[in-house]
C-alpha cells in the first residue's frame, strides 16, 4: 500500500495551531479527487510529540567576519575566504543564523497532530486504498511575541526601532556580493562605504535615541515626589521602600537561599519590615515629621528610578549592544549637570518650598535634551554622508565594465529598501515620541486641575496662588521673571522666560513650565514636521486606491471564473509600482522636512529673524491636536485596554507581512534566532517523517512527502529545503525521498527577490539575459551545482513529473529550479488579486497570466507547474476546489 505524508506550513495571519492541517483534511474530504472513482472517506486526528534537534551542517566552514569586533555586532559580514558566501550568499547567511543556536533549554519536544486518512480509488484489481497522513508545521509561536497588548507593543518596537535593520542587511549583503566579483574592486569599495555610513546612522538611531529618551522620562519621573502633599510623603515613601525591599529580598531568597526554611525567613523579613514601617509612620513627628518624609520619598524615588533605568538598559542592550554603556555615559553627564546647575537654577528661579528634587531633575532634563538633540544631528549627518556615498556608488556603477544590467538593477532595489526602511523607522519614532510626549504633557496639565480660563497670562484673586487650587501638580512652580538657564531663547522660542504679573495679581506659576514643555516638544519636531506629515499623506494618497482594492478583494468572496480577473491582476501589479513610488515620495519628503527644520533652527539661533510661512507654532498645534485625539481614545483604563487589543487584532493582518519578514531575517539573539528555531522544528518534523520505517524495519514508511505551504510558509519551506540540499545536511537525509512542494501565494519573487535582491538572487537569476542573448550562458540549473534529483529505494533516479495532458510552456530554463530544493515536483498557485504571492516562473505582464487556468491548461516545465486560479485574494486558497485537485495530484501521480 502506498503511503503519503503531507506537511502543512501556514502563512501570514497567524492561524490557530492545527488549523492548516485540518484545513487540508477538510479540502480533501469535501472535494476529494473531483471524480466519482476516487474519494477520501474520512480522517481521524491524534496528538503526537516529536523530539527536536537543531540543523547541524559540519560540511560548511567559514562564518562571520570578526563577530566579536566592537561595533561590528550589528553588521552582516563574511570572511574573505568563505567559499559558501562566494557562491551561495543566502546559504552563508542562513548558516550564520543557525550556527549560534546552542541553548539546550529551548529544545523542547514539538507537540503537533497527525491526521490519518486514506485515498480510495479504482485500480486494475478493484478498489485500492492509499494511506495519507497530515502533519502540522506551526511556526508563528517561534516568530512572534505574546498576544493582545504585548503583541502590539512588540509590533510597534519592530516597526519603529528594528525595521531599519532590514535595509542595513540589504546593503551589507550587497557589499559582500560585490566584493566577490572579479574586476569590481572600485564598486565594492563604494558599496562598503554606503553600507558603513548607513549602519552608523542606524546605530545612532537605535542606540542613542531610545537611551536618551528613556533618560528624559527618568528625569520627568523625579518630578512626582514634590507633587505629593507634604503630610503624605512619609507614608508613601515608606510604602515604596518596603515594597522595593520585599521584592528584592523575595527574589534573592528564591534564587540564592536553600529551599529549607526559605519561606519562613521570607515571612520573618515581611513582618520585620512591616513593623518597622508602622513604627516610623506612627512616630513620624518625633523622628522629623515632614522633613523625614521628604528625605525618605525623594531617596526612594531616586533609587527606584535608577534601578528601573538600569534594568531597562540591561535588557535593551541584548537587542542593541552598546546601549548600556551609552546610557551610563548619558546618566553621568545628566547627574553631573543636574548637581552642578541645580543649586544655581533653584536660586535664580526662587525655588518654592519643598521642590528641591524637582528643580534638580529639571536641570538634568535639559542636559538630557541637549544629548538627544546631539544624537539627531549625528543621525542626520550620517544619513547625509550615506546619500553622498550612494551617488558616488551610482557613478562608479555606470563607469564599471564589470557591472551588468543585473548588477545595476539589484543595486537600485537594494538602495530603495535601505532608504525606505530607514526613513519609515525615523518618521515613525519621531511622530510616536512627539505625540506621546505631548499626550503626557496634556494629561499632566489636566490632572493639575487648573480651570480652563487660567492660562499663563490669566489671573486669580489677589493673595491666592493658582497652585493652591491645583490637583496633582508635577510642574515646577516658577516665580515671575524666572528663566530656564540652559535651554535659552537661542534654542527654544517663544516664552522660555516667565513675564512679570500685573500689579496685585499672580500667575498660575505652573503654566510657564507647561508652556516650556510645549515649546520644547514643538522645537524637537522642528518647523519641518508638517512637511513630513504632508509627504506621508501624499504617499498614502498615491496608494489609497491600492489599499481599497486589497480591502475589497479580501472581503468579497471572489468567483474564480470572474471576467474581471485580468483587470484585478493588472491593477495589483500597478499597485506594487505605485507603492515603490510612494516609498520614494516618503523618503524625499522626510529628507526635505529634516533639511527645512534644521535650516530654520539655525536661522533662528543666529538671530536672523523668524520665519513667517512655516513656524514651530504650526508644529505645536498639530501635535496638541494629535495628543488630544490619542487621549480621547484612552479615556479610561478599561477602554484603553479594549482599544489596544482591538487594534492588535485588526492591525495584525495589515502589518503581519512586514513583521514576518523582519523576524525571519533577524540575526539576534545569536543563540536563538527565529529562523534557527523554525528550522529546528521543521527539520525535526521532516526527520520524523523521513526516518519512519515500515513494518520490515528497512524501507521508509512513506513513499512520498508533500509539503503544502502558504505565504510566508512557502519562503520558510523553500529556504530550508535549499539549505538542506546545498549544504548537504546529513539529517534529515532527503537523498532518497520523493519530495513534492505546493506553494500558494508565494512571495519569493514579488517580495523577497525585489527587496532583498542579493540575498534572493537565486530566485530571479535567469531574468537577466546577457548581451549574447543566450540564456544558457546564465545556466543556474542543477548541474551547475552538481545537484541531481534524489534516487528511490531501489537506487533509480526519480524523474520529474510532466503531465502529457497539459499545455507545455518554456518554464524549463527559468529560475528557481526545483532541483535546487531537491524537489521532484514544484506546483505554484496564485490568484489575480493576491497582493503577496504572484507567479514564480511567468511574467506578470503577460496577456494571459491572470486568466483562469483549467487543470489541464496549466503552464508546466521540468519538475514545475504553475497555475492561476483566476480572481481571488491572498487568504482564500484554503476553500478552493482547484487547490484540492492539485494536492490530490501530488498524492496520486
Amino acid at each position: 500500500m502506498r503511503r503519503t505524508a503531507i506537511i502543512a506550513v501556514h502563512g501570514v495571519g497567524s492561524p490557530p495551531r492545527f488549523d492548516t492541517a485540518r484545513g487540508i483534511a477538510d479540502l480533501l474530504t469535501q472535494y476529494g479527487c473531483c471524480s466519482d472513482t476516487c474519494s477520501y472517506p474520512s480522517f481521524h486526528e491524534q496528538q503526537i510529540k516529536i523530539p527536536t534537534s537543531p540543523v547541524i551542517t559540519p560540511e560548511i566552514t567559514g562564518g562571520r567576519d570578526t563577530p566579536d569586533k566592537k561595533l561590528g555586532h550589528d553588521r552582516t559580514k563574511f570572511v574573505d575566504a568563505d567559499p559558501i558566501a562566494a557562491e551561495h550568499l543566502d546559504i552563508a547567511f542562513m548558516r550564520d543564523q543557525l550556527l549560534g543556536y546552542e541553548d539546550e533549554s529551548k529544545r523542547v519536544p514539538y507537540n503537533t497532530i497527525e491526521i490519518i486518512g486514506c485515498r480510495v480509488h479504482d485500480g486494475p484489481n478493484g478498489r485500492v486504498e492509499e494511506e495519507v497522513r497530515i502533519y502540522e508545521m506551526h511556526w508563528a509561536d517561534l516568530s512572534r511575541v505574546g498576544t493582545g497588548v504585548l503583541r502590539l507593543l512588540g509590533a510597534l518596537y519592530q516597526l519603529i526601532l528594528h525595521l531599519g535593520h532590514l535595509g542595513r542587511k540589504t546593503l551589507d549583503l550587497a557589499s559582500a556580493a560585490t566584493a566577490r566579483q572579479p574586476g569590481a574592486e572600485d564598486v565594492a569599495r563604494h558599496w562598503k562605504r554606503v553600507a558603513s555610513s548607513h549602519a552608523w546612522a542606524l546605530r545612532f538611531f537605535t542606540i542613542g535615541v531610545p537611551v536618551f529618551s528613556l533618560l528624559l522620562l527618568a528625569c520627568v519621573a523625579l518630578f512626582l515626589p514634590d507633587a505629593i502633599a507634604p503630610r503624605r510623603r512619609l507614608l508613601i515613601g515608606v510604602l515604596m521602600l518596603e515594597i522595593g525591599l520585599l521584592v528584592g529580598i523575595g527574589v534573592r531568597t528564591y534564587f540564592r537561599d536553600r529551599a529549607t526554611n526559605a519561606a519562613g525567613r521570607l515571612v520573618t523579613w515581611i513582618l520585620m519590615l512591616v513593623t518597622a514601617g508602622v513604627l516610623v509612620v506612627l512616630f513620624a513627628a518625633r523622628l522629623g515629621g515632614n522633613s523625614l518624609g521628604v528625605a525618605v520619598l525623594n531617596s526612594t524615588t531616586v533609587l527606584l528610578v535608577l534601578l528601573v533605568y538600569l534594568a531597562i538598559l540591561k535588557q535593551y542592550n541584548t537587542a542593541a549592544p552598546g546601549a548600556f554603556w551609552c546610557g551610563i555615559a548619558g546618566l553621568v553627564i545628566v547627574v553631573v549637570g543636574a548637581l552642578s546647575w541645580g543649586p544655581r537654577f533653584r536660586l535664580s528661579a526662587g525655588e518654592a518650598a519643598g521642590e528641591g528634587l524637582r528643580f534638580t531633575a529639571l536641570a538634568g532634563f535639559q542636559f538630557g535634551y541637549i544629548l538627544l538633540m546631539g544624537v539627531w544631528v549625528l543621525i542626520w549627518g550620517a544619513a547625509l554622508l550615506t546619500t553622498v556615498n550612494y551617488f558616488r556608488l551610482r557613478w562608479s556603477l555606470s563607469h564599471s565594465e564589470a557591472q551588468s544590467r543585473e548588477d545595476h538593477s539589484r543595486a537600485k532595489r537594494a538602495m530603495w529598501t535601505a532608504k525606505v526602511t530607514l526613513a519609515l523607522s525615523l518618521f515613525s519614532l519621531i511622530v510616536t515620541a512627539l505625540v506621546g510626549y505631548e499626550a503626557l504633557n496634556q494629561f499632566a496639565w489636566r490632572v493639575h486641575s487648573t480651570p480652563p480660563e487660567l492660562t499663563q497670562q490669566s489671573v486669580i484673586a489677589p493673595g491666592v496662588r493658582a497652585d493652591t487650587a491645583s490637583g496633582f501638580n508635577i510642574y515646577p512652580s516658577l516665580p515671575p521673571g524666572s528663566a530656564f538657564p540652559l535651554i535659552t531663547k537661542s534654542l527654544v522660542r517663544p516664552d522660555t522666560t516667565c513675564p512679570p504679573p500685573p500689579p496685585g495679581r499672580e500667575y498660575d506659576s505652573s503654566a510657564c513650565s507647561k508652556h516650556f514643555f510645549d515649546s520644547l516638544i514643538a522645537q524637537s519636531g522642528t518647523a519641518g514636521l508638517p512637511i513630513a506629515l504632508g509627504a506621508a499623506g501624499l504617499a498614502l494618497l498615491l496608494i489609497s486606491w491600492f489599499i481599497v482594492l486589497i480591502a475589497v478583494t479580501s472581503l468579497r468572496v471572489p468567483k474564480s471564473e470572474s471576467v474581471y480577473a485580468r483587470n484585478v491582476g493588472d491593477w495589483v501589479t500597478d499597485g506594487f509600482r505605485w507603492t515603490h513610488a510612494a516609498g520614494t515620495v516618503m523618503v524625499f519628503g522626510f529628507a526635505t522636512a529634516l533639511s527645512v527644520g534644521l535650516f530654520f533652527a539655525l536661522w533662528r539661533a543666529a538671530g536672523s529673524g523668524t520665519e513667517t510661512w512655516l513656524t514651530t507654532q504650526t508644529t505645536s498645534d498639530i501635535l496638541v491636536w494629535l495628543a488630544l485625539a490619542a487621549l480621547a481614545t484612552a479615556a479610561t483604563l478599561a477602554a484603553a485596554r479594549a482599544r489596544i487589543e482591538l487594534a492588535a487584532s485588526r492591525a495584525r493582518p495589515a502589518i503581519g507581512i512586514v513583521l514576518d519578514v523582519d523576524n525571519y531575517l533577524r540575526e539576534s539573539p545569536k543563540t536563538a534566532t527565529p529562523k534557527a528555531m523554525i528550522a529546528e522544528r521543521f527539520a525535526s518534523v521532516l526527520r520524523h517523517v523521513v526516518e519512519r520505517k515500515a513494518s520490515n524495519g528497512t524501507t521508509p514508511y512513506f513513499d512520498r512527502i508533500v509539503i503544502v505551504s502558504h505565504s510566508q510558509g512557502t519562503v520558510i519551506s523553500a529556504d530550508l529545503l535549499r539549505y538542506l540540499t546545498i549544504a548537504k545536511v546529513a539529517s534529515p537525509n532527503l537523498a532518497t525521498v520523493d519530495l513534492r512542494l505546493l506553494t500558494m501565494g508565494c512571495p519569493l519573487r514579488q517580495l523577497y527577490s525585489v527587496h532583498f535582491p542579493h540575498l534572493y538572487s537565486w530566485v530571479d537569476r535567469t531574468d537577466y539575459v546577457p548581451e549574447s542573448g543566450r540564456r544558457e550562458d546564465r545556466d543556474f540549473a542543477a548541474r551547475a551545482h552538481g545537484l541531481v534529483l534524489p534516487s528511490g529505494a531501489d537506487g533509480q533516479v526519480l524523474t520529474t513529473i510532466r503531465s502529457a495532458t497539459t499545455v507545455t510552456s518554456s518554464l524549463d530554463e527559468m529560475s528557481p529550479s526545483p532541483r535546487w530544493l531537491r524537489v521532484r515536483q514544484w506546483v505554484n498557485l496564485f490568484t489575480a488579486g493576491d497582493y503577496v504571492g504572484r507567479p514564480l516562473w511567468q511574467n506578470d505582464s503577460s496577456p494571459n497570466v491572470w486568466k483562469l487556468d483549467e487543470h489541464a491548461a496549466a503552464a508546466v516545465g521540468d519538475g514545475r507547474r504553475e497555475r492561476c486560479l483566476g480572481d481571488g485574494t491572498h487568504t482564500r486558497y484554503w476553500t478552493s476546489l482547484d487547490v484540492a485537485r492539485e494536492i490530490d495530484d501530488l498524492i496520486a501521480l
